[in-house]
C-alpha cells in the first residue's frame, strides 16, 4: 500500500498504486504507445505499457478510451514517423479490471461519507489516477465493480459525486 497526501483535498490517500506519470518511463521502464483517434473528436491518446513480447504491451494506466483498460494486454506495431510511439491495432487479451471514473462534486475533506467511501474503494482498487482535482478514475477487479458502482451510486443520489464512466 502507498499514503499519498493530497494537496487537493488536504487528506492522505492510501491505495495499492499512485503513479508520477512523468516518472514511470524511467522507473519501471514503461513506453508510451499511441491510440490513434478515428473519430476526428478528441485527439490521439498516449498510454503507459509495459513491453512484453511479439508487438505486445501492458497497459500500465487508466486509457479514457472506453474500449481499453487497466492491464489489457494490446497489439501494436510501428509508427511509420521517426521517433514517434508505437500505434495501438488491437486487443489481445483482456485484463482482469474495469474503470470507474468518478467526478466529485464535493470537496473529500468537508465530507466524511464521501471521504470514507472513497477510501475504501481506493484501497480496493489495483490503480488510482487523478486528472483534474475534481476528477479521478479507479481501475477495480471485475468481480468487485458492481459492488463499487452500486456503492457510488448511493453518493451520486446524495449529490456528492457523479460516475460519468462506467
Amino acid at each position: 500500500m502507498a499514503t499519498v497526501r493530497s494537496a487537493i483535498h488536504n487528506i492522505d490517500l492510501v491505495g495499492p498504486e499512485y503513479r508520477d506519470n512523468t516518472r514511470m518511463a524511467t522507473d519501471e521502464n514503461f513506453v508510451k504507445i499511441r491510440l490513434l483517434d478515428t473519430s476526428g473528436e478528441g485527439g490521439d491518446e498516449t498510454l503507459w505499457a509495459e513491453p512484453l513480447d511479439n508487438g505486445c504491451y501492458r497497459i500500465r494506466n487508466i486509457p479514457l478510451r472506453e474500449s481499453l483498460r487497466h492491464l489489457d494486454i494490446v497489439r501494436c506495431v510501428p509508427s511509420e514517423l521517426e521517433d514517434d510511439f508505437p500505434i495501438f491495432t488491437e486487443v489481445a487479451e483482456r485484463g482482469p479490471n474495469r474503470s470507474v471514473f468518478l467526478h466529485l462534486l464535493v470537496a473529500i475533506d468537508d465530507d466524511a461519507e464521501l471521504g470514507k467511501a472513497l477510501q475504501s474503494w481506493i484501497e480496493q482498487s489495483s490503480l488510482c489516477e487523478w486528472f483534474t482535482p475534481d476528477r479521478l478514475a479507479l481501475s477495480v477487479a471485475i468481480e468487485r465493480y458492481e459492488d463499487c458502482v452500486a456503492s457510488l451510486a448511493v453518493l451520486e443520489h446524495d449529490k456528492k459525486l457523479t460516475v460519468f464512466r462506467e
